[in-house]
């Protein structure tokens, strides 16, 4: 997920996907959901332009964006959800991402 107006030609996105590239262990299409930045080689890396359009809430614009690639038919189920600040300093599988939670999730039955 990469929102705009990077001031560094987005450089923390070059570093992240340099470590992916060289440390994800696994068959993957990388995608970019947001701003595209105009050096990105389309034939590598899917991309799925998004606007940010909360001004003062970047947390409700990567919601949009999480949200609305969790609903492109194109992606691949399960997926790992990454911004440009992720970074792999070893190999890593698919099994390495673990959900970030404090304790055992339990069932919600639905509300009506």
């Amino acid at each position: 997920m990469l929102g705009a107006g990077s001031g560094t030609n987005d450089w923390e996105l070059r570093l992240s996907m340099r470590s992916f590239w060289t440390n994800y262990i696994a068959a993957a299409q990388p995608w970019i959901i947001g701003y595209i930045p105009n050096w990105i080689d389309r034939f590598k890396v899917k991309c799925l332009p998004w606007p940010d359009p909360y001004l003062r809430c970047k947390d409700a614009n990567l919601l949009h964006k999480a949200l609305r690639l969790a609903l492109e038919p194109r992606l691949s189920d399960p997926f790992i959800l990454c911004s440009d600040d992720h970074l792999l300093l070893q190999p890593s599988a698919p099994r390495d991402f673990k959900l970030w939670h404090r304790g055992k999730l339990r069932r919600v039955s639905r509300m009506v």
